[in-house]
């Protein structure tokens, strides 16, 4: 579920998002499974809630997964690796902030 917009649960549909850009401290995750998080209504409701919030954006930060790449600076996992992590995500895919 992708929101595209600040609002209600109108501003919520599912469609896909562009693969995230990886930086060289960033890990390439393959999401299981996602939870949500008590910030995702005030993120939703909008401006003000949570500054610099962007859009689109997939509620649920904790995420569990398989690692599918890693940034060229990354030595504390590798593909294969299975973990449960906080995250900034997109849909179905998500890029790891260590």
């Amino acid at each position: 579920m992708v929101q595209t917009d600040l609002g209600g649960p109108e501003t919520v549909s599912l469609h896909g998002v562009p693969e995230p850009v990886r930086r060289p401290r960033d890990v390439l995750v393959e999401v299981v499974h996602r939870g949500p998080a008590r910030l995702n209504l005030p993120q939703r409701k909008g401006p003000g809630q949570v500054p610099g919030f962007p859009l689109p954006h997939v509620a649920g930060m904790d995420v569990a997964g398989t690692v599918v790449a890693t940034g060229t600076a990354v030595s504390w996992v590798v593909p294969g690796d299975r973990d449960v992590l906080a995250a900034r995500a997109t849909i179905g895919k998500v890029v790891i902030e260590p």
